[in-house]
Formats: structure tokens, C-alpha cells, sequence
């Protein structure tokens, strides 16, 4: 639970984050830019080894942000597509027992940062 309360405090207002599917989660973070979600998964990750590290976990994951703009948002797929773009992005993958991450953003720009959890 303390992970996903970190979670839930770097979050703003407009922001979103849900379990995707067993270990990986999807952060939402609307009218942020390229360089704004690459922040929020730095501090995320900061925030992330603070917190297993108090509690004695030891969490292994990455992070890949990936941004869709406006037309993109149309599409059918555009979610699927979203996520296919952050998970090929994000290196480090967690190995079973450990946590994955994605976040994605919303922009007119598209980027990822990959950012190991451990």
C-alpha cells in the first residue's frame, strides 16, 4: 500500500493512475509536455526507492513515457498504441516479483526516458 499511496501524492489533481494488469500501472498525466512527464518519472522514481527502502522492499521496474497529441487521440487504437510506445521505450524491465511502471503524457510531442526503478 505505501507504493501506491507515493503514487497517489505525486499525482495532481487532473492526473490518473490505475493497475493496467499484475504488475504494471499507467499513469495518465494530461496537458503535460515532453518534458513535464519526463520530471514526473524522475520524481516518481525518486519517490518509489524512498519508499521501498524504508519499508525493506526491494522494487525493480522501469518507467517509459510516451506523449500522443491531439489528432492521434481520434483513433481507435490510440491508447492500445500509447502503451505499446511506452512499453518499447522503457528499458529495464522488472523481472517476476519485481514492479513495472509506464507513464504516459499528453502532448503534442513524443518522447521517452527511460528510467530504471532500482
Amino acid at each position: 500500500m505505501a507504493l501506491a499511496d507515493a503514487v497517489r501524492e505525486e499525482l495532481r489533481d487532473t492526473d490518473f493512475a490505475a493497475r493496467y494488469g499484475g504488475d504494471e500501472f499507467v499513469v495518465l498525466l494530461p496537458q503535460t509536455n515532453e518534458s513535464q512527464g519526463a520530471q514526473f518519472a524522475e520524481r516518481l522514481r525518486r519517490r518509489l526507492i524512498e519508499v521501498s527502502r524504508d519499508a525493506g522492499l526491494r522494487v525493480r521496474g522501469s518507467i517509459g513515457v510516451a506523449a500522443v497529441s491531439a489528432d492521434e487521440l481520434d483513433s481507435p487504437d490510440a491508447a492500445e498504441d500509447l502503451l505499446r510506445r511506452a512499453t518499447k521505450r522503457s528499458t529495464g524491465r522488472s523481472d517476476p516479483g519485481g514492479t513495472a511502471s509506464r507513464s504516459r503524457t499528453s502532448s503534442t510531442e513524443e518522447a521517452c526516458h527511460p528510467i530504471p526503478v532500482t
